[in-house]
Protein backbone atom coordinates (compact mmCIF):
# COMPACT_ATOMS: atom_id res chain seq x y z
CA UNK A 1 0.00 0.00 0.00
CA UNK A 2 2.93 2.54 0.66
CA UNK A 3 4.37 1.87 -2.59
CA UNK A 4 1.02 2.71 -4.09
CA UNK A 5 0.61 6.64 -1.91
CA UNK A 6 4.26 6.62 -3.19
CA UNK A 7 3.70 6.00 -6.86
CA UNK A 8 0.73 8.69 -6.81
CA UNK A 9 2.21 11.37 -4.52
CA UNK A 10 5.37 10.85 -7.06
CA UNK A 11 2.59 11.11 -10.21
CA UNK A 12 0.36 13.63 -9.16
CA UNK A 13 3.15 16.27 -7.46
CA UNK A 14 4.65 17.50 -10.43
CA UNK A 15 0.81 17.09 -12.28
CA UNK A 16 0.16 19.92 -9.66
CA UNK A 17 3.34 21.83 -9.64
CA UNK A 18 3.14 22.04 -13.59
CA UNK A 19 -0.46 23.17 -12.95
CA UNK A 20 0.50 26.04 -10.43
CA UNK A 21 3.10 26.96 -12.53
CA UNK A 22 1.14 27.59 -16.29
CA UNK A 23 -1.84 29.15 -13.94
CA UNK A 24 1.18 31.60 -12.69
CA UNK A 25 2.46 32.49 -15.92
CA UNK A 26 -1.34 32.85 -17.11
CA UNK A 27 -1.98 35.18 -14.65
CA UNK A 28 1.65 37.24 -14.44
CA UNK A 29 0.96 37.59 -18.62
CA UNK A 30 -2.66 39.16 -17.54
CA UNK A 31 -0.91 41.43 -15.06
CA UNK A 32 1.39 42.35 -17.51
CA UNK A 33 -0.84 43.21 -19.98
CA UNK A 34 -3.01 45.34 -17.64
CA UNK A 35 0.09 47.30 -16.72
CA UNK A 36 0.74 48.03 -19.82
CA UNK A 37 -2.81 49.12 -21.39
CA UNK A 38 -2.89 51.12 -17.63
CA UNK A 39 0.30 52.94 -18.50
CA UNK A 40 -1.00 53.41 -21.70
CA UNK A 41 -4.57 54.58 -20.91
CA UNK A 42 -3.06 57.20 -18.30
CA UNK A 43 -0.36 58.95 -20.75
CA UNK A 44 -3.75 59.36 -23.53
CA UNK A 45 -5.60 60.63 -20.38
CA UNK A 46 -2.68 63.28 -19.32
CA UNK A 47 -2.56 64.37 -23.13
CA UNK A 48 -6.30 64.67 -23.28
CA UNK A 49 -6.63 66.61 -20.03
CA UNK A 50 -3.42 69.06 -21.42
CA UNK A 51 -5.51 69.06 -24.80
CA UNK A 52 -8.47 70.49 -22.68
CA UNK A 53 -5.82 73.27 -20.98
CA UNK A 54 -4.72 74.18 -24.16
CA UNK A 55 -8.40 74.46 -25.76
CA UNK A 56 -9.85 76.38 -22.59
CA UNK A 57 -7.14 78.90 -22.77
CA UNK A 58 -7.10 79.38 -26.53
CA UNK A 59 -10.36 80.47 -26.29
CA UNK A 60 -10.27 82.67 -23.07
CA UNK A 61 -7.72 84.60 -25.28
CA UNK A 62 -9.53 84.84 -28.26
CA UNK A 63 -12.74 85.67 -26.05
CA UNK A 64 -10.69 88.31 -24.20
CA UNK A 65 -9.72 90.17 -27.59
CA UNK A 66 -13.40 89.51 -28.80
CA UNK A 67 -14.86 91.40 -26.00
CA UNK A 68 -12.74 94.10 -24.94
CA UNK A 69 -13.19 94.76 -28.99
CA UNK A 70 -16.71 94.61 -28.70
CA UNK A 71 -16.30 97.45 -25.84
CA UNK A 72 -14.05 99.88 -28.76
CA UNK A 73 -10.96 98.46 -27.55
CA UNK A 74 -7.99 96.75 -29.18
CA UNK A 75 -9.34 97.94 -32.83
CA UNK A 76 -7.59 96.25 -35.66
CA UNK A 77 -5.32 93.73 -33.23
CA UNK A 78 -4.55 90.93 -35.13
CA UNK A 79 -5.94 87.78 -33.50
CA UNK A 80 -4.57 85.71 -36.35
CA UNK A 81 -2.81 83.22 -33.48
CA UNK A 82 -5.29 82.50 -30.94
CA UNK A 83 -7.34 81.65 -34.27
CA UNK A 84 -5.04 79.28 -34.59
CA UNK A 85 -4.76 78.01 -31.49
CA UNK A 86 -8.52 77.56 -30.83
CA UNK A 87 -8.84 75.49 -34.28
CA UNK A 88 -5.91 73.45 -33.75
CA UNK A 89 -6.73 72.83 -29.77
CA UNK A 90 -10.07 71.57 -31.25
CA UNK A 91 -8.80 69.18 -33.94
CA UNK A 92 -6.53 67.90 -31.19
CA UNK A 93 -9.40 67.27 -28.85
CA UNK A 94 -11.71 65.47 -31.34
CA UNK A 95 -8.14 63.06 -32.74
CA UNK A 96 -8.07 62.26 -29.20
CA UNK A 97 -11.82 61.10 -28.16
CA UNK A 98 -14.04 58.26 -29.33
CA UNK A 99 -16.90 60.26 -31.34
CA UNK A 100 -19.28 56.84 -30.70
CA UNK A 101 -19.30 58.12 -26.75
CA UNK A 102 -22.37 60.35 -25.82
CA UNK A 103 -20.71 62.70 -23.78
CA UNK A 104 -17.96 62.75 -26.40
CA UNK A 105 -20.91 63.63 -28.88
CA UNK A 106 -22.12 66.02 -26.29
CA UNK A 107 -18.63 67.63 -26.06
CA UNK A 108 -17.35 67.84 -29.53
CA UNK A 109 -21.07 69.71 -30.43
CA UNK A 110 -20.20 72.30 -27.66
CA UNK A 111 -17.22 72.89 -28.53
CA UNK A 112 -17.82 73.29 -31.85
CA UNK A 113 -20.80 75.56 -30.89
CA UNK A 114 -18.45 77.67 -28.88
CA UNK A 115 -16.19 77.15 -31.61
CA UNK A 116 -18.55 79.07 -34.13
CA UNK A 117 -20.01 81.39 -31.64
CA UNK A 118 -16.13 82.93 -31.24
CA UNK A 119 -14.48 82.99 -34.36
CA UNK A 120 -18.04 83.47 -36.25
CA UNK A 121 -18.92 86.38 -37.76
CA UNK A 122 -22.46 87.05 -35.35
CA UNK A 123 -22.51 89.67 -32.87
CA UNK A 124 -20.46 89.38 -30.20
CA UNK A 125 -22.80 87.29 -27.05
CA UNK A 126 -20.68 86.79 -24.05
CA UNK A 127 -23.51 85.68 -21.94
CA UNK A 128 -23.95 82.75 -25.13
CA UNK A 129 -20.10 81.69 -24.76
CA UNK A 130 -20.04 81.97 -20.62
CA UNK A 131 -22.74 79.33 -21.09
CA UNK A 132 -21.60 76.92 -23.53
CA UNK A 133 -17.87 77.11 -21.84
CA UNK A 134 -19.89 76.20 -18.66
CA UNK A 135 -20.94 73.23 -19.89
CA UNK A 136 -17.75 72.54 -21.88
CA UNK A 137 -16.38 72.22 -18.76
CA UNK A 138 -18.69 70.17 -16.94
CA UNK A 139 -17.87 67.44 -20.13
CA UNK A 140 -14.71 67.93 -20.05
CA UNK A 141 -14.49 66.86 -16.26
CA UNK A 142 -17.07 63.83 -16.44
CA UNK A 143 -15.08 62.94 -19.02
CA UNK A 144 -11.52 62.77 -16.97
CA UNK A 145 -13.22 61.69 -14.06
CA UNK A 146 -14.91 58.79 -15.49
CA UNK A 147 -11.71 58.00 -17.39
CA UNK A 148 -9.46 58.00 -14.48
CA UNK A 149 -12.35 55.97 -12.50
CA UNK A 150 -11.84 53.57 -15.23
CA UNK A 151 -8.00 53.12 -15.23
CA UNK A 152 -8.61 52.48 -11.32
CA UNK A 153 -11.16 49.89 -12.17
CA UNK A 154 -9.31 47.84 -14.38
CA UNK A 155 -6.09 48.11 -12.25
CA UNK A 156 -7.94 46.66 -9.26
CA UNK A 157 -10.03 44.24 -11.61
CA UNK A 158 -7.04 43.19 -14.01
CA UNK A 159 -8.87 43.19 -16.86
CA UNK A 160 -10.82 46.00 -19.02
CA UNK A 161 -14.30 47.05 -17.84
CA UNK A 162 -16.85 46.03 -19.11
CA UNK A 163 -19.02 48.30 -22.08
CA UNK A 164 -21.68 48.19 -19.18
CA UNK A 165 -19.28 48.56 -16.20
CA UNK A 166 -17.95 52.05 -17.94
CA UNK A 167 -21.59 53.36 -18.19
CA UNK A 168 -22.52 53.15 -15.11
CA UNK A 169 -19.05 54.88 -14.24
CA UNK A 170 -20.34 57.86 -16.51
CA UNK A 171 -23.40 57.65 -14.90
CA UNK A 172 -22.25 58.26 -11.52
CA UNK A 173 -19.45 60.50 -12.80
CA UNK A 174 -21.77 63.04 -14.20
CA UNK A 175 -24.48 62.96 -11.37
CA UNK A 176 -21.52 64.16 -9.10
CA UNK A 177 -20.28 66.66 -11.43
CA UNK A 178 -23.81 68.25 -12.89
CA UNK A 179 -27.23 66.00 -12.95
CA UNK A 180 -28.94 68.42 -15.54
CA UNK A 181 -25.94 67.58 -17.81
CA UNK A 182 -26.80 63.41 -17.13
CA UNK A 183 -30.40 64.02 -17.51
CA UNK A 184 -29.88 65.64 -21.03
CA UNK A 185 -27.53 63.47 -22.41
CA UNK A 186 -27.97 60.15 -20.47
CA UNK A 187 -31.96 59.83 -20.10
CA UNK A 188 -32.81 61.10 -23.84
CA UNK A 189 -30.18 58.42 -24.95
CA UNK A 190 -32.52 55.75 -23.40
CA UNK A 191 -35.40 57.47 -24.62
Amino acid sequence: MSGWVTVLVGTFAPTIALVGYLMTVSTNKKQRIMASISAQRTDWLNELRHAFVKYNAACLSYDLIRFTTSLGQNEGVSVWDEYQAVLSSQNHITLLLNPKEQFVKELIFEINKQTDLLLGRKKYDKSQIDLTKKRINDLQQIILKAEWERIRTETKKGRQVKTSEMDLILKNTSLRINNEIYKEVILNVEQ
